[in-house]
């Protein structure tokens, strides 16, 4: 889990997460703050800045809750919470 929301240090930051492709249990992707990008996430939970994810280039899904997303491509669920901005993947 990517996890922003009680990180006082970062949390008024924007993040901007794009996925890249999927793991054995999660997605991978990258994201600006994290030098080597991150493995196997399956939930994100954004802080109090515009965070953004950017789905894979596969065929895939948003299903929008109340207070939630989830994402999804074949079997592998991605969930989001305080993530204000989706964009989809080029496939």
């Amino acid at each position: 889990m990517l996890d922003y929301h009680n990180d006082t240090a970062t949390q008024l930051t924007s993040r901007y997460f794009i996925l890249t492709g999927i793991g054995a249990s999660g997605f991978n992707g990258t994201e600006a703050s994290i030098s080597a990008g991150f493995v196997d996430v399956d939930e994100i939970v954004g802080g109090l800045g515009q965070d953004s994810v950017e789905g894979v280039n596969q065929n895939a899904a948003f299903a929008i809750h109340s207070t939630s997303v989830d994402y999804k491509v074949g079997t592998t669920t991605l969930h989001l919470t305080n993530v204000e901005n989706l964009v989809g993947g080029n496939a």
